[in-house]
C-alpha cells in the first residue's frame, strides 16, 4: 500500500471545512490536522515495518485478504492513537511549525 500525502490538496481541504471569517483560525486548524495525519501516517508505517519484521511461520494463512485487512486495521489504529495525542509528534510538529511561522 502506498500513502501519497500532498500538503497544497491537504491544506485546500481542511480550509474548505473551516469558516472563511476566521482565516488565522482556519489555518490554525489545518496546520493541527496536517500535524495529526502526519503522525497518523508515521504510526501506520512503524506498524507495517514491525509486521514485515516477524517471520512467517505458517500458523496463520497468508493471503492478499488477511494483508489487506490487516493493512485497514493498522490504518485505523494508527489514526486513533493519532487523534488522542498517540506519540506526540503531531503535537511537536505543530508547535515548532507554529514558533516558526511567528519568527517571520
Amino acid at each position: 500500500m502506498h500513502l501519497a500525502f500532498d500538503p497544497q490538496i491537504s491544506m485546500t481541504n481542511y480550509e474548505d471545512q473551516a469558516d472563511i471569517g476566521k482565516e488565522n483560525n482556519n489555518r490554525s486548524k489545518a496546520l493541527k490536522g496536517m500535524c495529526q495525519d502526519f503522525e497518523s501516517i508515521f504510526i501506520y508505517t512503524m506498524f507495517k515495518e514491525m509486521r514485515d519484521s516477524v517471520p512467517d511461520v505458517g500458523y496463520i494463512e497468508q493471503g492478499s485478504e488477511n494483508e489487506m485487512f490487516e493493512d485497514m486495521m493498522h490504518m485505523e489504529i494508527a489514526k486513533n492513537m493519532a487523534s488522542r495525542q498517540g506519540l506526540g509528534l503531531g503535537n511537536s510538529l505543530y508547535n515548532e511549525l507554529v514558533d516558526t511561522g511567528s519568527e517571520k
